[in-house]
């Protein structure tokens, strides 16, 4: 057809042309190998058969060296061969066996992430699971200024939402208003996330700083309603109690609270967390105006802390026998000046109990009429206790003498004296 219809002329001989040429793949192969990998009971003869079976040319005995053919390109190293191999021979007529090596596991991060979410549902918290957008409006609500520092999306699923959260206090202050809208009578959740912030991330500056932290809110009641007792409304002191619950599980003993706040914090009712020295997050309550924009009933417990340092490991604690020996119970209210923490005054005062306080707590709290300006009262009760011998009255008396000079060397005063 080439020479009638196209004029074209037909030559003798034949030309093939390859533009890369290909030629035969020579692998070696030791049964050692086989062997290992698909287990006992292969020979040089059973392996061989089955290669040459394939269009293979296998040459020597071990290691065995095996031509491949140049229509099976897809056969290049030896595990290609025992792949082969196991195919030819049948995956069926392997024994069954477990697979040696180390078992599969939570990290002991991911264990204590555990203990943490099942300590918080076990005191009536729900875990709550929001988006990581927020809308630039409701952290001006929250109280939010900064606004430099926020991670903006290119291309938001809603223009409203157009910003990754630097807090989640925004979403669970919605979805606790949410809650409300529909009836119901309190809130109490929690949520484990990631927060942004539009700083390059130290260990890879071309990704935007993230930092897993653990936020709650509570509104309404807290706990269970007992017929015949009154309920615990929510608010600064329920969310102290709630990061001691968090701190107790994880067994971290050395955390310290300081006076401070941020945004969206009560500012008198707010405090710092430090663990081991470094700040981690806020606890504390709502302010009155951000309460009020949210559109929230009464007082709203909160708090956001850094996830990693409360997850990561603690040292084991030694356990020391109870002490079977009486203890001595004493009272001291100090006036104090109204700016000076509780738990400063606490601090020093134990301090200086010669290592024999057992247990010290808060009972009143007094500020008002009768006070100076800018002085309050306050009543710690104290507990002594020995753990190997029933103390006496000559031993606790300058023990006592030493925790109130303690407690002067801050500005604080015996009340009465």
């Amino acid at each position: 057809m080439v020479v009638e219809l196209a004029g074209g002329d037909v030559i003798e001989g034949v030309i093939d042309e390859i533009a890369t040429p290909v030629g035969p793949v020579t692998i070696e192969l030791a049964l050692s190998e086989v062997e290992r990998l698909l287990g006992p009971g292969f020979t040089r003869e059973g392996v061989g058969g089955i290669l040459e079976r394939l269009g293979m040319e296998v040459d020597g005995s071990d290691p065995m060296t095996v031509t491949v053919p140049t229509f099976r390109p897809d056969v290049t190293r030896p595990a290609d061969l025992l792949e082969e191999i196991a195919r030819i021979h049948g995956f069926d007529r392997f024994a069954a066996t477990l697979p040696l090596g180390a078992a599969g596991g939570l990290s002991p991060e991911q264990r204590r992430a555990r203990a943490l979410r099942s300590a918080l549902v076990g005191i009536g918290l729900h875990q709550t699971v929001t988006l990581p957008f927020v809308n630039e409006v409701d952290l001006a609500r929250l109280g939010w200024t900064d606004f430099s520092s926020l991670l903006r999306v290119t291309n938001p699923l809603r223009e409203e939402e157009g910003t990754l959260r630097p807090t989640m206090l925004p979403a669970l202050l919605n979805v606790a208003r949410f809650n409300f809208s529909y009836g119901a009578a309190a809130v109490s959740m929690f949520e484990t996330a990631l927060v942004f912030v539009d700083v390059p991330w130290p260990e890879d500056p071309r990704l935007p700083t993230q930092v897993e932290r653990l936020a709650w809110v509570l509104v309404g009641s807290v706990g269970p309603s007992i017929l015949g007792r009154d309920t615990v409304p929510a608010e600064a002191g329920v969310s102290l109690s709630l990061l001691r619950h968090v701190m107790a599980v994880l067994g971290h003993a050395d955390y310290d609270l300081e006076p401070g706040d941020a945004p969206g914090y009560h500012p008198g009712r707010s405090a710092i967390v430090k663990l081991e020295g470094t700040p981690i997050g806020h606890v504390g309550e709502l302010s009155p105006r951000a309460v009020r924009e949210f559109d929230l009933p009464g007082r709203v417990a909160i708090g956001e802390v850094d996830l990693q340092p409360l997850l990561a490991p603690t040292e084991l604690v030694l356990a020391t026998s109870p002490s079977v020996f009486p203890h001595v119970d004493f009272d001291l209210s100090f006036v104090v000046p109204a700016d000076l923490a509780v738990q400063t005054l606490m601090q020093a005062s134990v301090a200086a109990g010669s290592g024999l306080v057992e247990s010290a707590g808060v009972f009143d709290l007094f500020q008002g009429a009768g006070m100076g300006e800018g002085q309050r009262a306050i009543a710690i009760r104290y507990r002594l206790r020995s753990g190997d011998h029933t103390l006496t009255n000559e031993e606790v008396s300058p023990i006592r003498d030493a925790m109130i000079s303690a407690a002067e060397e801050l500005g604080a005063r015996l009340r009465g004296a």
